[in-house]
């Protein structure tokens, strides 16, 4: 394959994921014939924290730095959209997940409820010494 050919293909590639990733749209950059890739969560974790220790409390009074606070600020907003979305899409995963298995798992849960109840009414003993001090074995069925 001709070497021109394939710096242009991954050139290509490279412009359409930088622009996806730089733009913080979504957690989730789609790359043509190549598949989904998702942000992990606690890269964006570590990004807010990152942000949010360049971001001073109050805006600066200087105009060369406030276009730096801008950037900072925005990015920092970006990337708590970010974490509110991810948040949402794994609250969702679990409650299709409960949802999901509630009804494979319901009749179990209701049996273990039910047998739960069978053994309250024996004390448990005391595996080393059998019983209490006064020498009763317990009210077990033998």
């Amino acid at each position: 394959m001709d070497p021109q050919l394939v710096e242009d293909i991954s050139d290509f590639f490279w412009d359409y994921t930088s622009k996806a990733m730089s733009s913080m749209q979504h957690i989730r950059v789609k790359i043509p014939r190549l598949g989904s890739f998702d942000i992990r969560k606690y890269v964006l974790e570590r990004l807010q924290e990152k942000y949010s220790k360049k971001l001073p409390a109050n805006a600066p009074k200087e105009y060369a730095k406030f276009a730096q606070y801008m950037t900072v600020k925005t990015s920092l907003q970006n990337v708590n959209i970010l974490l509110d979305k991810y948040n949402k899409q794994a609250q969702e995963r679990r409650d299709h997940r409960i949802k999901r298995y509630a009804r494979k798992y319901q009749a179990d849960l209701e049996k273990q409820e039910q047998d739960s109840g069978r053994y309250e009414e024996y004390p448990i003993q005391d595996e080393v010494s059998g019983g209490d001090s006064s020498g009763e074995t317990g009210n077990m069925p033998e």
